[in-house]
């Protein structure tokens, strides 16, 4: 990974930085490009990155993770490492005291127990993660991958739109090849479209139908009507990177309402878009996708916090290793830089008409983005 690891700033204050998990927390994936299930030790030095693990994972750590040195956990053990707490964190200390370390930074969610005890041997702070700040702005690399993953998501997306073309109308209920098309089912559909593409769904998609879908994360259940929205927001990960887009479809004839309601978010992410480019603020794109569904005469929680229907969210985020990262495109003066990857997202939720969501993922240029999607916002 092409990320600059060259010497954190927080070791001007301390002698080592240390995270102690598995890959499932993205900050030491993004350290040490390793994927692991059981929780292992990364630490950094001003000198090198070492990574601390078993004599399992010996052999592959040291073939696949980026870091200077790959250290055998026996070292500090008289026999096999045991993997109690007690045994890992006497193993803990014996790696830090042969690195020299007496004051050492760790994440606030480090383990209470495992501070504790360390603690009483070294002096130990948690301090916030600074690491998430770093990957606010993607490499080149990081940037490749999330496109690629970007792409297969509009693929599904596509996928879902023939499907919806193919189905018949029967009593209001959609059917697909002979079955009721459900909520359920089309996620299922979704998820064996992607996996065929060799992307991971960690997370289910959202296909959430008629009054379902004015619940901004309903998941959606049951059988899919005519004549009803239908927000389909997909979110799988290729090469560890998510990709993330949205689309409000009606198969049969959309009310005038929900109509209105379309062209208004439609419109609203179209002008939220035009503020987006290096040096902007989250204020001001969010502001303007709140100005325009405002001026429609739609409710925001930027005009009311007590509001339940109406434009009930941010107005995106960044998206990398985890699906929701920083920036939070909201009312909270972030700037928005150069190399930042996010999604532009407004929708409309309304519990007698349902919802209406539309969602791109841009990368943030110098003078505007690039759009990574290229599909219709039609309903």
């Amino acid at each position: 990974m092409e990320q600059e690891s060259a010497k954190l700033d927080i070791l001007d204050e301390f002698d080592g930085y240390m995270i102690r998990d598995t890959s499932a927390n993205s900050s030491f994936l993004y350290l040490t490009d390793f994927e692991i299930d059981d929780p292992v030790v990364y630490l950094k030095t001003s000198e090198k990155e070492l990574l601390l693990v078993p004599p399992l994972e010996l052999s592959r750590a040291r073939k696949e993770a980026s870091v200077d040195e790959v250290v055998n956990m026996a070292r500090y053990t008289e026999g096999h490492p045991g993997r109690s707490d007690e045994a890992q964190i006497k193993i803990i200390k014996g790696f830090l005291k042969e690195n020299k370390i007496d004051k050492l930074a760790v994440p606030g969610d480090f383990p209470f127990r495992y501070a504790h005890e360390i603690g009483e041997a070294f002096e130990i702070k948690p301090v916030e993660d600074f690491v998430k700040q770093k990957r606010r702005i993607k490499t080149k690399e990081e940037i490749r991958k999330i496109k690629e993953s970007q792409k297969n998501t509009e693929e599904a997306m596509k996928h879902v739109e023939d499907i919806l073309n193919g189905s018949e109308v029967r009593d209001s209920i959609l059917f697909y090849r002979d079955e009721v098309l459900t909520s359920e089912r089309l996620r299922n559909i979704i998820q064996e479209f992607l996996i065929d593409k060799n992307c991971k769904v960690p997370i289910e998609s959202i296909a959430a139908s008629g009054k379902e879908s004015s619940d901004p994360h309903s998941n959606g259940k049951g059988p899919i009507k005519a004549n009803q929205p239908i927000i389909v927001d997909i979110f799988p990960r290729k090469n560890r990177y998510f990709g993330d887009m949205t689309r409000t479809f009606v198969k049969g004839e959309a009310s005038e309402k929900l109509k209105e309601m379309h062209e208004a978010v439609e419109e609203a992410l179209i002008q939220a878009l035009d503020e987006v480019g290096d040096g902007t603020t989250t204020d001001e794109v969010h502001g303007k996708a709140c100005d325009v569904l405002e001026e429609r005469g739609f409710d925001t929680l930027r005009k009311d916090k007590d509001i339940e229907e109406g434009f009930l969210h941010s107005t995106g985020h960044g998206v990398g290793l985890d699906l929701h990262e920083s920036p939070r495109i909201a009312e909270n003066g972030e700037q928005i830089q150069k190399g930042m990857v996010m999604t532009i997202e407004p929708g409309l939720y309304i519990k007698d008409v349902g919802g209406v969501r539309l969602e791109d993922m841009i990368v943030v240029e110098e003078s505007g983005y690039r759009n990574l999607n290229s599909m219709s916002y039609e309903m």
